[in-house]
């Protein structure tokens, strides 16, 4: 018997697979982190293989279909394959949205029921929505937790008005109509700005974030039955494609992301983060508390946060940095570089028009926007906003707003 087999696994998100010592399938499960997952169950089996895939959606998927193909001895067979699920939207005062079987006016049909509930449990946490068959006098549970925005209390005209364009939107959506949907939220987003309703103008924003992750290019559950190994081999490809880009030789294993957070120059921070192979490796992130500006000067804030990280050599150095920004970025961290004598390509990306900035061997600025689904600008992008991510955060914690 493997002693605990789970410390090779990676705290990724995936599907996991239990056998006997036949090598026969016991157990299939999916979680967002193997590891942590599979160590629960202490030693009960004999030994665990597993597929990684990109998301929690990917993973409910695969696993119904490792299930249906397998039927392992201790799944819990899938019930509900008897006939398609749909979801429902009625045409009351206000309508309610829930899953059903064989009904007009629906979306659909989802192959399984899960499939159709988890559509639904994401698009809930972006537009509350009512499901109860019918309206309780007071508030129930899905009200406290923001997932109903209480129709019950709130039916004025003006409530009304603003709960049929949450069902219209959640329509768009289930008709695959999404760019419409977020265009609506952008103006609404950069009109709340005017307004200077911050609140609002983040709420909107939010939700744009939501649904760009809810539409990303996802595979589908035969892709990785065909190939257990689909996620290494993308990774693999968007790496080779930013190699192929930048025309270096050097295989990009070390790629680390930097970006800068502050208000009016105030608060200042730096995050570091670091994508191994293509994958975030959280234990090696690191955080800088902007200590020279206290005025907005980004390019300044982001020299100082790359110098001081380049000042640890204990640290293994980048095959990439990766910056927020553009020319003005870039030239900071490759003088710092240059300070040291140092040298590691450094790419700039800006967030609002997604241009890719870079100074080659010659001197020469080039700037070029990739196409919306290269494989090399969704790797570039995932480990900017990361970086944003892990900026932003510390310098809310700065300002003790978490």
């Amino acid at each position: 018997m493997v002693q605990q087999p789970w410390l090779s696994l990676p705290e990724k998100s995936g599907v996991y697979i239990f056998k006997d010592k036949k090598g026969r399938i016991l157990y299939i499960g999916k979680a967002t982190n193997l590891r942590r997952r599979v160590s629960s169950y202490g030693q009960k089996f004999q030994s665990v293989d597993h597929i990684l895939v990109e998301s929690e959606f990917e993973a409910l998927l695969l696993e119904a279909s490792l299930i249906k193909k397998h039927q392992p001895k201790y799944n819990t067979r899938l019930k509900d394959d008897k006939s398609p699920l749909y979801i429902k939207i009625t045409k009351e005062t206000f309508p309610r949205v829930f899953p059903a079987r064989k009904v007009e006016g629906r979306f659909g049909p989802y192959p399984q029921a899960k499939t159709a509930r988890l559509v639904l449990k994401f698009l809930r946490r972006i537009f509350p929505y009512r499901s109860c068959r019918r309206l309780p006098k007071r508030a129930c549970l899905y009200f406290d937790l923001k997932l109903c925005p209480g129709v019950c209390l709130n039916q004025t005209e003006e409530d009304k008005k603003a709960y049929l364009k949450t069902i219209s939107r959640l329509k768009s959506l289930l008709s695959r109509k999404s760019r419409v949907v977020i265009k609506d939220l952008k103006k609404e987003m950069e009109q709340a700005v005017k307004n200077e309703d911050f609140e609002k103008a983040k709420e909107q924003r939010d939700k744009i974030k939501q649904i760009d992750w809810l539409i990303q290019k996802r595979h589908l559950a035969d892709e990785y039955l065909e190939n257990p190994y689909l996620l290494q081999n993308i990774r693999q490809k968007e790496l080779q494609e930013i190699q192929s880009l930048l025309k270096i030789s050097t295989p990009l294993v070390r790629i680390e992301g930097f970006d800068i957070s502050n208000i009016f120059g105030t608060k200042g921070t730096g995050g570091m983060v670091v994508f191994l192979n293509g994958e975030p490796e959280k234990s090696l992130y690191r955080r800088f508390k902007i200590e020279t500006k206290k005025t907005p000067d980004d390019v300044a804030m982001m020299k100082e946060a790359v110098s001081r990280r380049l000042k640890h050599q204990e640290w293994e150095f980048p095959d990439l940095i990766l910056v927020d920004g553009g020319k003005g970025q870039v030239s900071g961290v490759l003088e710092e570089l240059k300070n040291l004598g140092l040298k590691i390509p450094v790419l700039g990306l800006a967030k609002r028009i997604e241009e890719v900035v870079w100074r080659m061997e010659n001197r020469e600025w080039r700037i070029e926007k990739l196409k919306e689904d290269s494989p090399a600008l969704n790797l570039l992008k995932r480990i900017r906003d990361e970086s944003h991510r892990f900026a932003h955060s510390y310098h809310l914690k700065l300002r003790k707003i978490v």
